[in-house]
């Protein structure tokens, strides 16, 4: 059966239309070299109150949640994030027609900071999936195991050890 038959079958055009929708919006393999370590640039200080997050391509006049007084901001929250985009965002972002309520619960990437909901034991869970994940280059999950070593134990620099 072609594809110009399948367009003229009134049932099946809707059901292909969405399923190449949410094909493209809910790909969940991540194309390897897309994000790097972040550059050499020091953390920043928790009084410039300064986000690391990157801007994301929200609707018109929407921009992410600002993050609560008070809140220190981890060097590696923007690069982690970038890193989470392809297999986590089908699932964790509030701005899809995809995003899970109980997956929003733990963290949502359009909020900044997108962490601060998060227990210990779910930044834990974080890295043990980014590491099982096949899909995931190296030098990603050295990205997602650098911003967990900040958020557990504090240890923030941004240099190779």
């Amino acid at each position: 059966m072609s594809c110009v038959t399948l367009m003229k079958t009134p049932r099946l055009f809707p059901i292909m239309v969405s399923f190449l929708g949410l094909s493209l919006v809910a790909c969940t393999n991540h194309a390897p070299g897309l994000v790097g370590p972040p550059t050499s640039t020091p953390p920043p200080q928790a009084s410039q109150g300064q986000s690391t997050s990157p801007p994301l391509n929200l609707g018109e006049g929407e921009f992410p949640v600002p993050a609560p007084s008070g809140t220190v901001q981890n060097p590696w929250a923007r690069s982690a994030r970038e890193v989470l985009l392809q297999p986590c965002g089908r699932c964790h972002r509030s701005d899809l027609p995809t995003a899970s309520r109980g997956a929003l619960a733990v963290f949502d990437l359009t909020r900044d900071p997108w962490y601060d909901k998060m227990s210990a034991r779910q930044i834990a869970g974080l890295l043990a999936r980014v590491r099982g994940n096949r899909d995931i280059p190296e030098w990603d999950k050295q990205v997602i195991e650098s911003f967990v070593r900040c958020a557990q134990n504090k240890d923030c620099s941004t240099a190779d050890n």
